[in-house]
C-alpha cells in the first residue's frame, strides 16, 4: 500500500475563528501548501461547496495521514463537533498537538486526550511560548519535507504572531493612517488586491493604480512595508503564493472599512 501523504487538520471552535486564523497565516509562512491544510472557517482551506460536512471529514481521515491541532477553549469544549474530531483522532490514534488559547488553563484539558501530554499555551510565559512554537516549525519542516527557514525572519514572524494572538481580539482592530490608506484604497478597487514588487533597487507597493512609495529612501520603504504586515497581522488582508507578492483583502479587511463608514 503507498504511503499516505502528511496534512495538517485544525480541529477548533468556529466562535475561535480570528485566533486560528493567526494560526493558519502562521502554518503559511513556515511553507505549507492549500493542499496540506484542513481548517474549516478559513476561506480557501474550508469544505468545498456542496460537499457534506461529515463525508468529508471522514475522507481527510481515510486518505492523508492527519496531524492534528486541537486549539482549545470553552468554545471547544461547548462543541459536539469539536468532541467528536478529537475522539476521532484519538481513535485512529493521530499524532496531534494541543494548543491552548488565550484564557484557558491546563486544568481545564478533559476528553479523549492525554492531559499529561505538553501543550502549548499562547498566552504562557513568552520563553516558553518562543520555544514550543520553534518546536512545533521544526516538527512541522521535517514532517513536510519543507525548506529550513532563516532564524531572523521566523523570529520576526513568530515574535508577531505572540503579539497578536495573546491580546484579546476586539483589541485588534486599531491599525496605523498608513496601513488604512492601504487597506481603503485595496477596498475601492474590483479586484481588492495589493501588489509588492521587490527589485533589486527598489520596493513598489501598490493597490487600485496607486503607489505608496513615494521614494525609495530607507525609512519611506519600511513605513509602508511595516503598513503591510500590520495590515496582514489584524487579518485584513491575506498573501496569495509563495512569494508573497499578491495580498487580496480578507472579509475581515471589508467589513472594517464599513464599520469606520458608519
Amino acid at each position: 500500500m503507498s504511503q499516505k501523504s502528511p496534512k495538517i487538520f485544525i480541529s477548533h471552535a468556529s466562535k475561535d475563528k480570528d485566533y486560528v486564523s493567526c494560526i493558519v497565516k502562521l502554518l503559511e509562512y513556515i511553507g505549507l501548501r492549500q493542499e496540506q491544510l484542513f481548517c474549516s472557517s478559513v476561506p480557501g482551506y474550508d469544505i468545498p461547496l456542496d460537499e457534506d460536512i461529515y463525508d468529508y471529514l471522514r475522507q481527510q481521515f481515510q486518505e492523508y495521514n492527519l496531524h492534528v491541532i486541537l486549539v482549545l477553549s470553552d468554545n471547544y469544549y461547548q462543541s459536539v463537533a469539536c468532541m467528536n474530531e478529537m475522539g476521532a483522532a484519538w481513535v485512529l490514534r493521530n499524532d496531534y498537538t494541543t494548543i491552548l488559547l488565550p484564557g484557558f488553563e491546563f486544568k481545564k484539558i478533559e476528553g479523549a486526550i492525554n492531559p499529561r501530554k505538553i501543550a502549548l499555551k499562547l498566552d504562557g510565559d513568552s520563553d516558553d511560548v518562543k520555544e514550543k512554537l520553534g518546536q512545533l516549525k521544526d516538527k512541522l519542516l521535517k514532517e513536510f519535507g519543507l525548506s529550513p527557514l532563516p532564524d531572523v525572519r521566523w523570529e520576526k514572524k513568530r515574535d508577531a504572531f505572540i503579539s497578536k494572538i495573546s491580546k484579546p481580539i476586539e483589541s485588534k482592530s486599531t491599525i496605523s493612517d498608513s496601513a488604512l490608506k492601504i487597506l481603503q484604497t485595496a477596498c475601492e478597487a474590483a479586484d481588492g488586491i495589493i501588489t509588492k514588487i521587490n527589485t533589486l533597487f527598489s520596493t513598489y507597493i501598490q493597490a487600485n493604480g496607486q503607489d505608496f512609495i513615494t521614494s525609495q529612501e530607507p525609512q519611506e520603504v519600511a513605513k509602508w512595508e511595516s503598513s503591510l504586515e500590520e495590515l496582514e497581522n489584524a487579518g485584513f488582508i491575506e498573501a496569495k503564493g509563495i512569494h508573497r507578492e499578491v495580498f487580496l483583502v480578507s472579509q475581515s479587511g471589508y467589513d472594517y472599512i464599513e464599520q469606520l463608514k458608519k
